[in-house]
């Protein structure tokens, strides 16, 4: 008997130890993009279908998801965003998801190195929870590996995706650039401007097709 107990102890011992290395199932991937002034950044790791039914099946409906694999997933913000008109501190979050077939609640939670759904829940660490509309991609669209990705970006917004199979859903994020940026102009004109301050200020205007009657004095 105890021989038997042994030998499991023995097998892990040597999995523990050992020195061949060997690709992880599902890929760590870091994005960092800047939207106007503010940067975002997304840690997760990205599971594979690999021939499986996802959502429904694999990643059940109605129940709380790591939006990922393995380790939770996380994303930062350098200032205070915008989603769905509430604000969000900048900081560090967990995402959390609960897929459905017609739509997915998005959850932002304040504890993080988290490695999966916490078993002791608290919803007084939800920051941010809302429902956002599934998409279906066209046949033969489908995407192979868990994506996420911040796409259609401009100065003062853009969209993070989330996408696997034949699904996708989008929160849009709201960043400060424009308040941002009147107070940095604000601050240099009363100052002691440069030219090149002139100009900048100037060409800013001109791109988003504001104050213009500033921008040409």
């Amino acid at each position: 008997m105890k021989s038997l107990l042994f030998l499991p102890l023995f097998f892990v011992s040597i999995l523990g130890f050992s020195q061949i290395k060997t690709p992880s199932a599902s890929t760590k991937s870091e994005i960092t993009q800047m939207v106007g002034l503010t940067e975002i950044i997304i840690n997760y790791n990205r599971p594979s279908k690999k021939g499986r039914d996802i959502f429904g099946n694999l990643v059940p409906f109605g129940k709380l998801w790591r939006t990922g694999a393995n380790s939770g997933t996380e994303i930062s913000f350098s200032t205070d965003v915008i989603l769905s008109g509430k604000e969000i501190k900048k900081g560090k979050y967990s995402i959390f998801s609960m897929p459905n077939k017609n739509e997915w609640d998005i959850i932002l939670y304040s504890d993080i190195d988290l490695w999966s759904v916490p078993k002791d829940w608290d919803e007084s660490k939800v920051i941010y929870k809302s429902s956002y509309e599934v998409s279906q991609l066209t046949p033969g669209n489908n995407i192979e590996t868990f994506t996420i990705s911040i796409n259609d970006i401009t100065n003062n917004d853009a969209n993070l995706i989330f996408a696997w199979d034949d699904t996708y859903v989008k929160v849009k994020i709201d960043v400060p650039t424009s308040q941002m940026v009147d107070e940095s102009i604000e601050k240099v004109m009363g100052g002691a401007p440069k030219a090149s301050d002139y100009y900048s200020a100037a060409i800013y205007y001109r791109q988003e097709n504001i104050k213009l009657d500033i921008a040409m004095e």
